[in-house]
């Protein structure tokens, strides 16, 4: 936000703009095609569990203890009928863990199948993202939807993600 309004300033507009990203119809009309084929219950929650920067990455195994937490707590238990895990091709491998690891609820793997213009559209039919600090979390918060970023080392002054219904937890450890 404080990127964003220091932008404002600069072009000299009293608007805060916050940032969207424009996607066709054609591109909204697969993530929703994604959704049918892959039998995706909605509401969905979206985890992005790994980054291009292993010093940022919150393990794995904390995602599986999260998601399973989540899915057996009474109060939570029907918030999500499905898991969609995003990413790139070459965190697949690691997101087919996380795959194992989660019990009782509708889990897929999606990392490296689609590009990131069909992923924010995906994004934009889901209830809840839960991932690292990446682009995948700033696609999530423009995509207008409840996301938690998590932060390790990076200053989340800086790169927190935008909006209302963003937050952040942070730590000083890798």
């Amino acid at each position: 936000e404080h990127r964003v309004e220091s932008l404002c300033k600069l072009i000299k507009t009293k608007n805060i703009i916050a940032p969207s990203i424009p996607i066709t119809r054609s591109v909204m009309n697969k993530a929703l095609k994604i959704i049918s084929d892959k039998k995706i219950s909605l509401p969905i929650l979206a985890i992005a569990p790994v980054t291009n920067w292993q010093r940022k990455n919150w393990p794995i195994e904390n995602f599986a203890l999260l998601i399973n937490k989540l899915v057996k707590q009474s109060s939570i238990k029907n918030t999500f009928k499905c898991i969609v895990i995003i990413g790139s091709k070459r965190e697949k491998i690691q997101c087919n863990y996380l795959v194992k690891k989660v019990k009782n609820i509708s889990i897929i793997n999606l990392c490296g199948s689609y590009d990131i213009s069909v992923f924010y559209a995906l994004l934009k039919h889901c209830k809840l993202f839960v991932g690292n600090d990446s682009g995948l979390m700033h696609l999530s918060a423009a995509a207008k939807i409840n996301t938690l970023g998590l932060f390790g080392p990076s200053r989340e002054i800086n790169y927190k993600p935008w909006g209302k219904k963003s937050y952040f937890l942070r730590t000083d450890v890798d």
